[in-house]
C-alpha cells in the first residue's frame, strides 16, 4: 500500500527510522521506529534474542499546573521499579540524572536510552518539598511475567504497560 514498511528517510536521504505499520484510519499516516532504537536493538535481533526494554512502571504526563513545571506521575504500578524506588502518584519529576525535565517526552527519551538495570536518579517535587529518588530500571518482560503468574492464579488479567 505504499507505506507499510521500509526505511524512513530525511531530506538528505539519511535513514532516520523504519516504517513499521500504516494506520488504517487515516490517509498518509504511518508509524516508524526511530533509527536509534533500531541500532540499540540490532545486536539482539541478529542473535535472535529478545530485545530488552527498560521500564519503571509509571504513567506520566506533562504537568499543566501553574507553578508545578515538570513531569507528573499520574499513576504508579505496585511492585515495579518506580514504586520500589519511592516514586508516588502525584509526584512531579523535575530532573533525571541531573538534567532538568519539563515534558513527558524527555523522561520517555531517558527511558528509551536506558539499559535494563540502569540506576536513574530522579529529583521529584512532592507536596511543598523536594526529594531525590533512585530508580533501577527493569526489563518490561518481567512485568508481563508477573501478569501471567497472576492470570494463572485466577487474578483478573489486566496490564497497563507504561514507561
Amino acid at each position: 500500500q505504499g507505506n507499510s514498511g521500509g526505511p524512513l528517510l530525511n531530506e538528505l536521504g539519511e535513514v532516520v527510522g523504519m516504517i513499521s505499520m500504516r494506520a488504517l484510519f487515516g490517509e498518509g499516516i504511518g508509524f516508524a521506529i526511530p533509527i536509534d532504537s533500531i541500532k540499540s536493538a540490532l545486536e539482539s535481533i541478529l542473535r535472535k534474542q529478545p530485545v530488552p526494554h527498560a521500564y519503571m512502571g509509571a504513567k506520566l504526563s506533562t504537568s499543566t499546573d501553574k507553578g508545578m513545571e515538570g513531569v507528573k506521575v499520574d499513576a504508579i504500578l505496585p511492585n515495579c521499579p518506580g514504586s520500589r524506588g519511592g516514586l508516588k502518584s502525584g509526584d512531579i519529576i523535575t530532573e533525571v540524572d541531573g538534567k532538568r525535565v519539563k515534558q513527558m517526552e524527555q523522561v520517555q527519551k531517558f527511558m528509551r536510552q536506558s539499559q535494563v538495570g540502569a540506576k536513574l536518579k530522579l529529583k521529584v517535587r512532592r507536596g511543598s518539598g523536594s526529594q531525590s529518588l533512585n530508580v533501577t530500571t527493569e526489563d518490561v518482560r518481567r512485568l508481563k511475567e508477573q501478569q501471567n503468574k497472576k492470570a494463572k492464579r485466577g487474578s483478573p488479567q489486566r496490564a497497563i504497560i507504561v514507561m
